[in-house]
């Protein structure tokens, strides 16, 4: 791959070879290094260096958390959510992990309405692919209809 001769970590490879071109073509300024790491991390199966390196998440006035707009945002973390669902452990474990995610998203950006219409179908897509898994339970398909419910409409 192009990545070969600027990235050495032969894991982080894997990560960045494992995202389609169409996905890392995105122009993603927010989340993506949660992105990165959620592979990273699904692929070592092993979580043992983030208390040797932690992640740290530098809030300044000149950072990204002050800088982007609600919309830029909100991609980021329906990117992340679609990420989850594709690239989680085919389990019941790893896939709820994408119910947190969800509600999270909802509680922080008030989902409930958008000025951005690509983010709404972007939602209503990733939602759909979530409702269709096999490894949710009822209830947590149940609870994600109720939050959600004006997208399923």
């Amino acid at each position: 791959m192009i990545w070969d001769k600027c990235i050495k970590s032969s894991i982080y490879k894997k990560a960045v070879d494992l995202l389609d071109v169409q996905r890392y073509s995105n122009y993603l300024s927010w989340a993506e290094d949660t992105c990165i790491n959620y592979i990273i991390f699904n692929l070592a199966q092993n979580f043992k260096y983030v208390y040797k390196y932690g992640i740290l998440h530098f809030k300044s006035n000149f950072t990204s958390s002050f800088t982007q707009s609600v919309d830029t945002k909100l991609f980021g973390e329906i990117f992340f959510l679609d990420l989850i669902y594709d690239y989680s452990r085919n389990n019941t474990d790893d896939k709820n992990f994408i119910i947190g995610q969800a509600f999270y998203i909802y509680n922080r950006y008030n989902i409930t309405k958008f000025d951005n219409t690509s983010n709404s179908y972007y939602l209503k897509f990733v939602l759909n692919k979530i409702m269709n898994c096999r490894y949710l339970s009822k209830l947590n398909r149940r609870k994600i209809k109720q939050v959600f419910h004006t997208f399923f409409l």
